[in-house]
């Protein structure tokens, strides 16, 4: 089953509304890469990496928001 079923298309979207997601988006992004890359080389796992990367990718806040 899917974490979040059914259709979550919607039609209404703005310039703006895309513009603030893209912003969003991006912010998130940086700031999960800031903190990966911020790891000493010793201090590096499976879960503060490659886990954090997917977490950041799959189960961002904004995606859960859509899940009523």
């Amino acid at each position: 089953m899917a974490a979040c079923p059914g259709n979550r298309m919607h039609w209404d979207v703005t310039v703006e509304y895309i513009a603030g997601e893209t912003d969003r988006l991006i912010a998130e992004s940086k700031a999960v890469y800031d903190a990966v890359g911020a790891l000493d080389s010793s201090a590096v796992t499976y879960d503060n990496v490659i886990k954090v990367f997917l977490q950041s990718v799959l189960f961002n806040e904004k995606s859960k928001a859509y899940c009523k």
